[in-house]
């Protein structure tokens, strides 16, 4: 079973490569995708995306927010296991070590 950071980052991978004529979420890898999500970071993702498009994901390495380069606190928000979201600009955030290889699939 895919963990919900996985799941996260292969639906905004799908999202960033969509037509963007096309509506990416009636397939059923996305909804798929979606299910293995909290209803808060599904909430916190849309309203991500709506703001910050194709980097509404981004890595947090050694604490930093890879979208807008400031130090997250010693303990972040968690909204997923593995996921919290940025206390400065509210991007969804991931520690690469955890994450997935996309080409992988």
């Amino acid at each position: 079973m895919l963990p919900p950071l996985n799941a996260l980052l292969r639906l905004h991978e799908l999202r960033r490569g969509a037509d963007p004529e096309s509506d990416y979420s009636l397939t059923e890898e996305h909804t798929r995708l979606i299910e293995r999500l909290s209803p808060k970071t599904r909430q916190r993702y849309e309203r991500a995306l709506r703001r910050f498009g194709d980097t509404a994901v981004v890595s947090a390495e050694r604490g930093i927010c890879k979208g807008c380069f400031v130090l997250q606190p010693a303990i972040p928000e968690q909204l997923d296991d593995d996921i919290t979201q940025c206390q400065s600009c509210g991007r969804l955030l991931y520690d690469p070590d955890t994450a997935y290889d996309l080409t992988a699939l």
